[in-house]
C-alpha cells in the first residue's frame, strides 16, 4: 500500500508541476507583452513631451503679426493706391494714406 499511495502522491505532483508550469509560460508572455507595450507608451510619452516643447516655444514667441482689425484696412489702402502688377506683393513699409476725393 505505501508504493501505492508514492506512486499517486508522485502522479499528483507531477500534474501540479505541469499546470505550474503552463502558469508560469502564461504569465510569463503577459509580463512580456506587457514589457514591449511600456516600452511604446514610454517613446510615445518622449515624442509628445517633444511636441508640447515645439508648441510652447511657438507660443512664447512674440506675435509679429498684424492685429486682424487693421489688415482689411490695409488691404484696401494698398489695393487702392499700388499699380495694378504690385497687388498681392509684399506691401512697401509705409502704407501710403487712403486719400478720398470728394469731387467728381
Amino acid at each position: 500500500m505505501h508504493t501505492i499511495t508514492h506512486a499517486f502522491l508522485v502522479l499528483v505532483a507531477k500534474d501540479v508541476s505541469i499546470r505550474i508550469h503552463s502558469q508560469l509560460d502564461s504569465v510569463e508572455k503577459k509580463r512580456s507583452r506587457l514589457e514591449q507595450e511600456n516600452e511604446e507608451l514610454r517613446v510615445r510619452l518622449q515624442d509628445l513631451e517633444v511636441a508640447k516643447q515645439v508648441l510652447q516655444q511657438e507660443l512664447d514667441k512674440p506675435d509679429l503679426t498684424l492685429p486682424t482689425s487693421i489688415i482689411p484696412r490695409l488691404s484696401l489702402t494698398y489695393s487702392l493706391s499700388l499699380p495694378r502688377f504690385l497687388i498681392g506683393c509684399h506691401p512697401p513699409s509705409v502704407p501710403k494714406p487712403l486719400i478720398y476725393s470728394y469731387y467728381g
